[in-house]
């Protein structure tokens, strides 16, 4: 039986050690098991947080009469800004954007709705996955 490290060793003992436990011969192997309870992890986090945040909304959103006299109409697109500023890598996404934003304005004129933000979205994240994964 292959006894564990102790648990104040550091993280790349720890990753040693569950390597030689699964029998990874690499390191990348050992992370990518990793990276996939992080990913399950951050997602059920991030998707709770929106229920309750929405459950909030629905809940008091009614109390402010008219939302534009406070600017607060404005508040999903300063949003969306600043989450897009933190998504810009430099000029190697500038085609992923590109894509995106073609795509959007393609599909906003052929498609009814708000089906545009989700081709756009798909269509960008595509082709940089494609672009990196490569």
């Amino acid at each position: 039986m292959v006894r564990g490290p102790h648990p104040a060793t550091g993280v790349r003992e720890r990753v040693l050690h569950r390597r030689r436990e699964l029998g990874a011969h690499d390191r990348r192997t050992a992370l990518r098991e990793r990276r996939g309870a992080f990913l399950l992890g951050s997602g059920l986090a991030i998707w709770l947080f929106w229920v309750l945040a929405t459950l909030v909304g629905v809940t008091v959103g009614g109390v402010v009469e008219r939302p534009a006299r406070f600017g607060l109409d404005f508040v999903l697109t300063a949003v969306f800004l600043v989450l897009a500023t933190e998504l810009w890598e430099g000029r190697s996404s500038l085609p992923a954007w590109t894509v995106a934003a073609v795509t959007a304005v393609a599909a906003a004129h052929w498609l009814p709705g708000y089906w545009y933000v989700l081709c756009g979205g798909l269509a960008g994240s595509l082709l940089q996955a494609w672009w990196y994964d490569g």
